[in-house]
């Protein structure tokens, strides 16, 4: 049996977990669709849902988000990376100080922390180098904001779910 490809998308903000069988078949979260796409020109297509046909157009805004128009209603997409995803699992909301708190995806040994506490960071900025198995993992910053606190060490071994800094 074929590997089954699966991909993240965030449409609008909502990651939606897409899972391909093949090429026409794919699961949305826990709904299945039969799926066709047809490119008509390089960023007009049509896609056939379950036999109802939806007209687009397709603009890529960047190496991972695009801006997808379907039947007059324009969406803004983004293909998420695994990693991203896992450490996005792992992110709380707030603590108790409303502070959003960033918690280890993994667990290993840090080895370098590039933030200090009251650094401005913005989403993506190199937070620390958390070693597993051999291989360094960079733990970037899930949310913009100002480091209100930083709970770990460098040198300083951590398992999976430990809080790693608070974002205010």
């Amino acid at each position: 049996m074929k590997k089954k490809l699966r991909e993240i998308v965030e449409v609008d903000g909502v990651a939606i977990a897409l899972e391909f069988s093949n090429e026409q078949n794919v699961a949305a979260d826990e709904l299945r669709f039969t799926i066709s796409y047809l490119e008509k020109s390089k960023n007009i297509f049509s896609l056939i849902i379950n036999e109802k046909i939806y007209d687009g157009v397709l603009h890529q805004l960047s190496d991972e988000t695009y801006s997808v128009m379907i039947s007059q209603k324009n969406y803004q997409t983004k293909i998420i990376k695994e990693t991203e995803n896992t450490y996005r699992k792992y992110k709380k909301d707030t603590d108790e100080k409303k502070n959003v708190v960033m918690y280890a995806p993994m667990p290993g040994l840090i080895t370098k922390i590039f933030v200090r506490v009251g650094d401005r960071i913005t989403i993506g900025t190199r937070i620390c180098i958390l070693e597993a198995m051999k291989m360094e993992n960079d733990i970037h910053a899930m949310e913009s904001g100002e480091v209100a606190q930083i709970y770990i060490n460098e040198k300083s071994i951590i398992e999976k779910g430990e809080k790693i800094i608070a974002i205010r």
